[in-house]
């Protein structure tokens, strides 16, 4: 699970921007923070951004499927997107309106999902992450 706390760094009443000290040795230039923080906030590097642009990827992937006449289930295949995560199915208004989702199990890469009954026609499904 990703966090979700991340705090911005909070400077003291009455200041109203940051202040550095400048240090030169051997040739360089260094930077040290001197602002007084009511909070010091979270720095965010590569790992956060990739798992969290990770999981994004994840939900922004779907897989569609047609349920075909006298069936009860669809298995729709998709390895990004069903690595586990949870499915979300939509039914498209209008066409199997009393269609209603009675299972969905996701087990490598292909998510099965069964309905409480049958379509008289062949009707699109759509499966998103949740």
């Amino acid at each position: 699970m990703l966090r979700t706390d991340y705090e911005d760094d909070v400077l003291e009443q009455g200041v109203t921007q940051r202040k550095y000290s400048m240090t030169q040795s051997g040739g360089y230039v260094y930077f040290t923070d001197e602002t007084e923080y009511a909070v010091e906030g979270d720095t965010m590097g590569a790992a956060v951004i990739n798992a969290t642009n990770a999981a994004v990827n994840k939900c922004v992937e779907y897989a569609t499927g047609t349920l075909q006449a006298n069936s009860r289930s669809l298995t729709l295949t998709n390895d990004i997107f069903f690595e586990g995560g949870h499915v979300e199915v939509y039914v498209p208004a209008g066409k199997v309106q009393d269609l209603v989702v009675s299972n969905v199990t996701v087990t490598d890469g292909s998510a099965t999902i069964t309905f409480s009954s049958s379509v008289d026609t062949a009707s699109r499904i759509d499966a998103y992450c949740k």
